[in-house]
């Protein structure tokens, strides 16, 4: 399930841009089409984890199939560049509802050691990231992108019929006494996990300006013949750092050194002269990005463990805002042609971050210790 998710995820970084050429579509129109594929779980995400609270992870699971498939066929028969952002709207909002109910399944599943079990499934997800850019690039022509999405909507087609039937699904659901009433409402009122929500809404706006913007970056800085690579690179070595990070019971110190490390290599991408140098930076900060979303994730989503698909849900969501909200400035960026300012702001937002999350953490462990 992650390696698809993740084949799937990347695609779309590719598809997009076949889209963006196919009709002859502006960088700006381009940035709405991202937004668009975060913010349809930014707006159906939370609702898709309240239902799962309440019909189940396995009804939910196959209610999101179906959205995902849906999304899909509107982007495939797309005659124009509104119709596919509608397209991928339903399509995100799918998609995110499907990565939080597996997030969250996960964690039901595996108990103390979600967090390595996690972080092993992102790396088969950054799998599914590196080959799908590769294979895209070799099965279907540059303006092409139809038949992409008409694979993935028979692919979640099957799998919401999967769903439907995989009752043996529901055995593995914690069964603790749920929170009264909403769930969400309740989760939004612990500071920690809004605390939680802005870290990931931050470190998801600056991944997604990395991934789909760095070939523009390699493209403006004259190495064209790299800059279809740099995206499969970035994957390849994302998997590193999630195995690594596999390794280890809590995120928390990993995650505040990934993201300092991953902001200063983000300068150095702007600093340093060179391809070598510029790739090597490229490839660090896919090793210290690696743990981040999942590590975040499950900070957030193993808060209120009675209520893992309304937490991760919300974490989920808090990504696809990020993702959304930063792409259309991104693209005004670039658009005027001062890509350095995007990186400088890369290194700032996550440098931001990981101070945020050492004095959570403080806090935290203050609490603990008195109680």
């Amino acid at each position: 399930m992650f390696i698809l998710m993740g084949a799937l995820f990347a695609g779309n970084q590719i598809l997009v841009n076949n889209i963006t050429i196919s009709f002859g579509a502006t960088p700006v129109q381009m940035g709405y089409m991202v937004s668009a594929l975060y913010g349809g779980s930014m707006i159906m995400v939370p609702f898709f984890g309240e239902l799962a609270e309440h019909t189940g992870k396995r009804i939910a699971g196959a209610i999101v199939s179906i959205f995902v498939g849906t999304g899909a066929l509107i982007v495939g028969f797309a005659p124009n560049v509104p119709v596919a952002v509608a397209g991928y709207i339903i399509y995100s909002a799918g998609f995110g509802g499907f990565e939080s109910n597996m997030l969250a399944l996960t964690s039901d599943c595996n108990g103390e050691s979600a967090s390595s079990v996690i972080n092993l499934l992102q790396a088969g997800f950054s799998g599914g990231a590196v080959l799908s850019p590769l294979l895209i690039r070799l099965i279907i022509p540059e303006p092409q992108y139809r038949a992409a999405y008409l694979v993935i909507t028979a692919i979640y087609a099957a799998l919401a019929a999967y769903f439907f039937s995989a009752r043996s699904i529901d055995a593995f659901v914690i069964r603790n006494e749920s929170l009264r009433g909403i769930a969400i409402v309740h989760l939004l009122r612990d500071p920690v996990m809004l605390a939680f929500m802005v870290s990931m809404m931050v470190f998801v706006g600056m991944e997604s300006t990395c991934t789909y913007w760095i070939s523009g970056y390699f493209n403006w800085q004259g190495y064209t013949v790299f800059s279809g690579y740099a995206l499969s690179l970035y994957w390849l070595s994302s998997i590193a750092g999630r195995i690594v990070a596999s390794r280890m019971k809590s995120p928390n110190r990993l995650l505040v050194i990934c993201l300092l490390t991953s902001s200063a290599n983000a300068l150095a991408l702007i600093w340093l002269p060179g391809i070598l140098w510029k790739s090597i930076a490229f490839l660090m900060m896919g090793i210290c990005n690696g743990p981040l979303y999942g590590g975040l994730s499950l900070l957030g989503g193993t808060l209120y463990p009675e209520n893992s698909a309304a937490a991760f849900a919300l974490m989920i969501f808090s990504g696809a805002f990020g993702g959304m909200v930063f792409q259309p400035l991104i693209s005004r960026f670039v658009g005027s042609g001062t890509h350095n300012a995007v990186f400088y702001m890369v290194s700032f937002a996550l440098a931001s971050v990981a101070v945020m999350l050492f004095f959570i953490f403080r806090y935290k462990a203050s609490k603990e210790s008195i109680s």
